[in-house]
């Protein structure tokens, strides 16, 4: 698990090529967090 984030976190989409994944980075309590998030939790996101 990546991280639990709150509804408005902004989240940075590195790399969206995948079919049900994007890898993603955010910051969370001062560190840089990077790995793969579920599509659908980024509406936005295509």
């Amino acid at each position: 698990m990546l991280s639990i984030i709150s509804p408005g976190t902004q989240v940075q989409v590195l790399d969206s090529s995948h079919a049900y994944f994007v890898r993603a980075q955010l910051s969370k309590d001062g560190k840089t967090l990077t790995g793969y998030m579920y599509r659908a939790c980024l509406g936005g996101v295509r």
